[in-house]
């Protein structure tokens, strides 16, 4: 955990590590539930959902542990907490699917409703929001296939309340979306908007196609272009993986897997103002 203003290369104010924790290597995804004080991990590794007050910190047990067959958590990958309807929203990797616990479950405890099937579409589901107003769920699937045309990646909007072999509702899917590799996703709710970090190809050493954030209307459907983009040489983004909206303060935040950084950008930009602050030397 870090200051919000933090810049620069700074110590923590807080680390959660240690083997009582049960964090494993590779954590794709976090969720802040601020009403309720507690950080949500999803572990593909462990096929677990970890729950830790907001401010714990060092070598602690988690205060919930979502876990075991009866579960079907398999290489879970992204957290939303819905508290208008006290629901805990997870992204399911090899299982391709969308699990809902009450928000307070912990143990080997079943799912309260399941989307699956091959109605779905689901091939590769990453990042999950929730939107309790319009009563959606949005989920962020990398598709499949190498040359990522055999399926396509897309952006898949369920109803909240859907379980079983459904269709979604809306689907953001095609070559002007620009989307390549999506990771994380967070809804805007002040505009309506969906932001999106997709880590690009620089991973499977195709360094030409970066990664980037991408914003679009919630309720856009089809082969839509987005509204606007944080990407190029000025943005210093490689391959982020995870981003937030700190509507507050007028910030987007994106996590960058190749360079081991935090980049913040001001949430009103233009095409040449995408450059993070000049980071201060090291201390």
């Amino acid at each position: 955990m870090y200051a919000r203003q933090g810049n620069g290369q700074l110590a923590p104010l807080r680390v959660l590590e240690g083997q009582k924790t049960g964090i494993t290597r590779s954590l794709h995804g976090a969720y802040i539930d601020i009403p309720n004080g507690e950080v949500i991990l999803p572990s593909n590794v462990s096929a677990s959902i970890l729950v830790f007050g907001r401010a714990q910190s060092g070598n602690t047990p988690p205060r919930r542990v979502i876990q075991g067959s009866r579960t079907h958590l398999d290489s879970p990958q992204g957290v939303a907490v819905d508290n208008k309807h006290n629901e805990l929203i997870v992204s399911n990797d090899t299982r391709l699917s969308i699990l809902v616990f009450a928000r307070d479950a912990k143990g080997n405890v079943a799912p309260l409703r399941e989307i699956i099937g091959p109605k779905t579409g689901i091939t590769s589901p990453q990042g999950i929001v929730v939107d309790p107003v319009h009563d959606e769920i949005i989920l962020s699937d990398e598709g499949k296939g190498k040359d990522r045309t055999r399926i396509a990646p897309s952006l898949r909007v369920f109803r909240r309340t859907d379980k079983g072999d459904v269709a979604p509702i809306r689907v953001i899917s095609g070559p002007n979306t620009a989307m390549l590799r999506p990771r994380q996703i967070q809804l805007d709710t002040e505009r309506d908007e969906l932001v999106l970090a997709d880590r690009g190809l620089p991973q499977e050493f195709v360094y030409g196609t970066p990664g980037f954030l991408a914003v679009w209307k919630r309720t856009d459907s089809g082969d839509v272009a987005p509204k606007k983009m944080i990407r190029g040489t000025q943005s210093q983004l490689t391959s982020p993986r995870a981003v937030y909206v700190d509507m507050k303060n007028g910030e987007y935040g994106a996590g960058d897997t190749t360079s081991h950084s935090i980049m913040v950008y001001p949430r009103d930009f233009s095409a040449d103002d995408t450059k993070p602050p000049t980071m201060p030397p090291a201390r």
